[in-house]
């Protein structure tokens, strides 16, 4: 049984809390790879979802949206674009592939410690990933860069930005039925109230770090993980993981079900779950 399948199916996911049969509650620190890094079914989120849904805009026509999100991207990441969208992760390697060539270019992740994607003769092309509540807006960016948008409806919301190449120049997917249309106009709502949700948390991170501080010392501390931001990623070989990941999944925390993948740190714990992560990172620092 691989990591995922160990997760127990979820009935219902609110904030940062999953809720599985038996009244089981389990803190989400996966967050999807950071797609739900604002909490699952934030209300304002939801409602600029339905409200849009509601009008009858259920499809990817043209629509207002699509430049209100690139206006959203330009405030979160100082880059004004152009801006390319796509709604899988898949249809994105295909467009980097189709820009760079298939081994030619590498996805730079602030969050990894070591930076393995430099720009030296014979690396291939850089593409910097943009994460919330850890990246900066910068205006002077000129590189291609990245942002999975962080909303959990459907397959999400991928926005990547090539200097010098004009967006839409090739359709993603163009023998296959439905594949490498735009995201909905419901989709681009919800992730324009996600976005901005987002430059307003970050705004707020160095409050939220100082309560969270415990926590994120205990992360600094311990050799099993590097830390960025509220990012934390494992410096542990598969099986090693297979038994921390186990051991925090049995104190009802999820991890990332990846090897070598981000957890993040919720940005609200209670008292109780704060002193409880704290614990789990020393007892396993111990017995590691």
């Amino acid at each position: 049984m691989n990591r995922y399948e160990r997760i127990p199916p979820i009935r219902r996911a609110r904030g940062y809390r999953l809720y599985a049969d038996g009244g089981l509650r389990y803190l989400d620190m996966w967050l999807q790879d950071g797609r739900a890094i604002g909490g699952h079914a934030p209300q304002r989120v939801r409602r600029a979802f339905e409200n849009t849904l509601a009008r009858g805009q259920a499809g990817a026509l043209p629509g207002r949206w699509k430049r209100r999100l690139e206006r959203a991207l330009a405030t979160m990441t100082g880059c004004p674009g152009p801006w390319e969208l796509f709604t899988s992760a898949e249809a994105v390697h295909m467009a980097l592939d189709r820009s760079f060539g298939r081994a030619g270019w590498c996805l730079a992740d602030p969050v990894d410690p070591a930076d393995t994607c430099t720009g030296e003769t014979g690396i291939p092309a850089r593409v910097a990933l943009f994460r919330p509540l850890l990246s900066t807006s910068d205006s002077s960016r000129s590189g291609a860069l990245l942002v999975p948008v962080p909303v959990m409806i459907g397959s999400g919301v991928y926005a990547l930005h090539l200097p010098g190449v004009s967006p839409g120049v090739e359709t993603v997917y163009s023998g296959v039925p439905g594949m490498g249309q735009p995201p909905s106009e419901p989709l681009l709502a919800a992730a324009v109230r996600a976005v901005y949700d987002l430059v307003d948390a970050h705004a707020h991170w160095p409050a939220t770090g100082a309560e969270l501080f415990r926590v994120l010392q205990a992360f600094d501390d311990s050799s099993l993980w590097h830390r960025a931001g509220p990012y934390v990623k494992p410096l542990l070989p598969d099986a090693a993981y297979d038994t921390l990941f186990a051991r925090f999944l049995d104190a009802k925390v999820v991890l990332s079900p990846r090897t070598g993948g981000v957890s993040i740190v919720p940005q609200e714990l209670s008292p109780g779950e704060r002193a409880g992560i704290t614990r789990l990172v020393h007892e396993t620092q111990r017995s590691s």
